[in-house]
Parts: C-alpha cells; sequence; structure tokens
C-alpha cells in the first residue's frame, strides 16, 4: 500500500498498485471506460467496467481471470469505510478510479495459467487413482458436492441429494459433447444455479469441467457444451458466477484448478498442496470444481476407451 493519506483527510487518496491481473480483468481494464463497484467483501471487492467483472484482491488472494491483484497489503481496512455498491468507478490512463481510491495498473503483469504438459490414457488414470487414494484419508467439506469424489457415497444433505441425478446426466453430457453427438440438455438444468453462495455448487462442477475439457485439447467439445448450457445458466444463476462461468468456457479458472487440472492429467502422486489450494478458494467452490474436473476426466477415458 503506497501514498496513502491520513484517513481524517478530506481529500485523503489511497493508492495501490496491481501486481498482476487475469486475461479477462486485464481487458476489462485496459480497454478503459466506467463502471461501478457491484459487490464489496472484508478483503476484496467486484467492479463491474464495460459491463465485465473484475475481482480486486489482496496480495495472496490469488491469481484468475477476473482477478486483479494487489502488490502489498491487505485491502481489508481500505474497503471497509469508503467503498459501497454502487459507487462509480472510472478507468483511464492506466488506473481505476473509485471515490478516494486509486488502483494503478501501469505495467501489470496479464497472468495466464501454465500450458498442459502431455497426457495419455494411462497418466489420467494414473493421475486419478492418486487423488482417490490421498482423500482417502483427508475430511472432505460437509456442505456442497465434495464428497461425490469418494466412492460410494450416499448424498445426505439437500444440496448433494438434489445433485446426484444432474451430476449422472452431467457424465453423460460430457461425453456426447467430446464425442459430437446430441446433447440432452434439458436434463442439466436443475445443476445450473444448484446450492448457495455467489458461485453455486452446481456452476462449479460445470466450470470446472470447461477448464479441464480445455486443457485436454478438447476445445471442441467445451464450445459446444457452453453453447448449448449458455442460455440456461444466462437466467438461471448469479451474475457473478456466469462471469466465472464465461471465463471457464475460455478455458480460464483460478490458478489452484489448473494446477490440480495438470496434476492429474500427467498422473501426479504429489497432491496433497495442491488440494489444500484448491480447499482456499471459496467456501465449497475449489472441492465443487474438482468434481467436475474429475468428471470431465471419466468422461474423456470413457471415450479414449471406446475409440
Amino acid at each position: 500500500m503506497t501514498g496513502i493519506m491520513p484517513a481524517n483527510t478530506p481529500t485523503a487518496r489511497a493508492v495501490f498498485r496491481i501486481a498482476a491481473m487475469g486475461a479477462r480483468a486485464a481487458r476489462a481494464l485496459r480497454d478503459s471506460g466506467q463502471g461501478e463497484v457491484s459487490a464489496v467483501f472484508e478483503r476484496s471487492f467486484y467492479v463491474v467496467i464495460g459491463g465485465q467483472w473484475v475481482c480486486l484482491v489482496p496480495r495472496g488472494g490469488g491469481l484468475g481471470p477476473l482477478n486483479a491483484q494487489c502488490a502489498e497489503g491487505s485491502l481489508a481496512e481500505a474497503i471497509k469505510s469508503p467503498l459501497r455498491v454502487g459507487d462509480k468507478a472510472l478507468c483511464e490512463n492506466n488506473s481505476l478510479r473509485i471515490g478516494a481510491l486509486t488502483f494503478s495498473f501501469d505495467g501489470a503483469a496479464t497472468w495466464k495459467p501454465d500450458e498442459p504438459g502431455r497426457r495419455d490414457r494411462r497418466t489420467v488414470t494414473q493421475g486419478l487413482d492418486h487423488l482417490r487414494q490421498t482423500i482417502a484419508s483427508r475430511e472432505l467439506p460437509k456442505e456442497g458436492l465434495a464428497e461425490f469424489l469418494q466412492a460410494g457415497f450416499i448424498p445426505s444433505t439437500t444440496v448433494a441429494k438434489a445433485a446426484q441425478e444432474s451430476l449422472q446426466n452431467f457424465r453423460a453430457l460430457l461425453r456426447s459433447s467430446i464425442t459430437g453427438n446430441e446433447m440432452k440438455i434439458g436434463a442439466l438444468s436443475p445443476l445450473i444455479g444448484l446450492g448457495p453462495g455467489l458461485t453455486p455448487s452446481g456452476d462449479d462442477v460445470i466450470g470446472g469441467a470447461l477448464i479441464v475439457l480445455h486443457l485436454l485439447g478438447e476445445d471442441r467439445a467445451r464450445d459446444a457444451l457452453w453453447a448449448a448450457l449458455r442460455p440456461h445458466a444466462k437466467t438461471a444463476t448469479g451474475d457473478i458466477s456466469f462471469a466465472h462461468l464465461e471465463a471457464a468456457a475460455e478455458g480460464l479458472g483460478h490458478e489452484a484448478m489448473h494446477r490440480i487440472g495438470n496434476a492429474l492429467m500427467s498422473g501426479d502422486d504429489n497432491l496433497r498442496e495442491k488440494l489444500d489450494a484448491v480447499h482456499a478458494i471459496g467456501h465449497t467452490s475449489g472441492w465443487d470444481a474438482l468434481v467436475g474436473i474429475v468428471a470431465a476426466l471419466e468422461a474423456w477415458l470413457s471415450v479414449q476407451a471406446r475409440r
């Protein structure tokens, strides 16, 4: 945090430097334009510029397609008092200005996830086996859909029960998208917007699958799946979740999801730290997205075996 005037000075202006931002955040900010603050949280906030969502996060807040990560300190104290939903925002001259806050992105790096390495049926099978072994000794969140990662799991919560049939349909839909067959979207509709929070569990599952289809090189399947799902998602879920789904449809997600996806595809047996990073995403969002990643990998293996 640099250049912060005393809080009791009427013209005090807090100046932050953005160190890195995801591709979609960079696109929104560097195009310049006007917008407004759309959501404020304890350590971060969302602003919409030209119809595109950007999330301002503190250092250590993670990198992703919508994130603009500040270089120093925490935003908590700075945004606690002066920042409100509806505050006007202006992007110009490599800066985002909101009231007494200025976020400079001059020289900010544009973050992009690592390209996937080589993968085949053998390495993907190994990666999924290592995942099952690793989570067997780990307590998974009771909320959300993480427990679907366990073999023989019987859903007990309202959200899990509501998701069970939709997840089965989603796995079939993934196979159809990879093979190029007709997709019956209607049976999947209950999964979109399913669960509480800014990014509901059902949306996180879909996002994880879209990301890993891209990592697998199945962009045609990813695009076909999103083209079919997008009209339903536009009306069935919230704006923030839809923005994250649109990023996933470009093959872009939180850095932790790319790391776990690449690790599973390469047969990596060192998954504990990567799962810790998954656990740190949202309340259950990371785990829910992992359910989608696993579903897409299993669908891909099934199609490859038939081929």
